[in-house]
């Protein structure tokens, strides 16, 4: 029994229609805020150590992996000396069975330039071999308040034994004071308190592998495709 050209096609798009997907991304997003402090470490100056001194309270804009947290769930974060490159933090961020390990601090994106310059608004400064990214901004009565924000990264692991690489930022204020008045208040060895917000993004990418019946399938298809094609040809020469 000869087969039609559309018969080998229909192979062919049932084949294509049954492959899995090459490639799938979840975007997985977590909100938490939180208060502590932040002071120099006792080295060298541009490296501050955060201290978080009240509990990590997630918000209600959780999603993906994180959805099953309800909002105001509290959790824990240790403490941190915050420069730039390779971390080891196995336990940094703990909350409803969720672990989230800390490897590495981005470096700082903003030019060292400004960072000794008179107080402005709308000035960006990041000390050479540090991760914390500094802004001044105009606090609305003719001072300024201090954005303090570094990036970081590392795994989460979720309650079902899940691992998924994550990309964090932490955004905190400082009211009142420019970032020339917080770096000249840390060198002095005051510790300023802070407000904190985390913002944690995690993405899987995952590569399936078509099964080898789909893959014979698709070539049945269009070997059988290539047969009926030819055969048309010489019926019509």
């Amino acid at each position: 029994m000869r087969c039609s050209t559309n018969h080998y096609l229909g192979l062919a798009a049932v084949a294509l229609l049954s492959m899995p997907a090459i490639a799938r991304a979840d975007v997985l997003v977590g909100e938490f805020n939180g208060a502590g402090s932040v002071a120099l470490d006792g080295s060298a100056f541009p490296i501050v150590t955060l201290n978080f001194s009240s509990f990590l309270i997630a918000v209600p804009t959780l999603g993906g992996v994180f959805a099953p947290i309800a909002p105001g769930t509290i959790g824990t974060v240790q403490n941190v000396a915050i420069g730039s490159g390779a971390f080891s933090v196995a336990n940094f961020i703990q909350i409803a069975g969720y672990t989230l390990s800390l490897t590495n601090v981005a470096a700082g994106s903003f030019s060292s330039a400004q960072c000794g310059a008179a107080p402005a608004v709308g000035q960006n400064c990041s000390l050479a071999g540090s991760g914390m990214n500094y802004s001044d901004l105009s606090n609305g009565a003719g001072g300024f308040n201090t954005t303090m924000a570094f990036s970081f990264g590392g795994l989460v692991t979720t309650p079902f034994a899940q691992t998924f690489n994550y990309i964090g930022t932490f955004t905190s204020q400082i009211s009142g004071q420019s970032y020339q008045q917080v770096f000249a208040a840390l060198q002095a060895g005051q510790t300023l308190p802070l407000s904190y917000s985390l913002s944690i993004v995690a993405s899987t990418a995952t590569t399936a592998t078509p099964e080898p019946a789909s893959i014979a399938l698709l070539g049945t298809g269009f070997v059988g495709l290539g047969v009926a094609v030819r055969r048309r040809r010489r019926t019509t020469i």
